[in-house]
Order: structure tokens, then sequence, then C-alpha cells
């Protein structure tokens, strides 16, 4: 017979101990870090919002219509691009406030590839190779914030 205090390794059931711990960490883990994904996308796209809005407040008041404004409101549209850049802000009056909208132009899939599903000209805008298209309404406190904020 062999001697088993000679022979060297781990036992079926302690490799099946350490498979079963290691399966309930990926079970745990792997929830949270999908939760972390979408967090992050909403984030993402509130900051996207925030930029455009921020943005079309500046050039409404470098083009001195304030003043139009306080009665009828502006609804910008822009193009995110890959790399976070705001290309083709166009802005229109509104007489309403629309609602913030974002749309996601570019669909990644799994073998690499990405799949545009809109341009920046379908919403209006000149630019291209856009990532997300946001509208915002621009209202009279968003100008008054953002004047503030260039003044200081």
């Amino acid at each position: 017979m062999l001697n088993r205090k000679n022979k060297k390794g781990f036992t079926l059931a302690e490799l099946l101990i350490v498979v079963a711990i290691i399966a309930i960490l990926v079970a745990i883990a792997v929830p949270i870090f999908v939760g972390s994904l979408k967090d992050a996308e909403e984030a993402t796209k509130n900051a996207n919002i925030r930029a455009v809005r921020s943005a079309a407040a500046v050039a409404i008041l470098k083009d001195a219509k304030y003043e139009e404004h306080k009665v009828n409101g502006w609804t910008a549209t822009a193009c995110i691009t890959k790399n976070g850049e705001i290309k083709g802000l166009t802005i229109t009056k509104s007489e309403e406030g629309t609602t913030d909208s974002i749309t996601k132009c570019v669909e990644h899939n799994e073998s690499g590839t990405t799949e545009q599903k809109c341009t920046c000209a379908d919403k209006g805008t000149d630019a291209c190779n856009c990532e997300y298209i946001v509208t915002v309404f621009v209202s009279a406190l968003d100008l008054d914030s953002v004047g503030e904020a260039i003044k200081a």
C-alpha cells in the first residue's frame, strides 16, 4: 500500500469547498457590480443633461437674449460625443417647457462592434458621431444661476 503521508495535494472535498466558497462570493459580487453600472449610467445621463443646459444658458446669455427668455423659454438640443464633448448645440424659442430627454445613439455589441442608431442631423444639429442626443428646457431660473456663476 501507498503511504498517504508522503502524498501531496488536496482532497476532492477540499476542492469542492473552495469552489463553493468562490461561487458564493461571485453570486454576491455580480449583482452589486451590475447595480453600480446602472447607477453610473444614470449619473452620466444627469451630468450630460446638466452640461447641455449650462452650455445653452451661457450661449443665451452671451447673445443677450435673456429678456426675451423671461417671456418664452428655450429648448436646447446637442450631441454628446464619445469623449464627452458637446457638439452641434441648437437653441430654439419655446413657448412651453419641454421634458428633458436623452437618447443613446450608439449600441456596443458583445462582438466589439458598434451600431449607430441615430445621427445628430436627425435631431436638427450638425454634429456627427454622437454617443447621446440631449434635449433640455432652459428656464429663467437656469439663466439666473448660470449668470450668477459667471459674475462670481
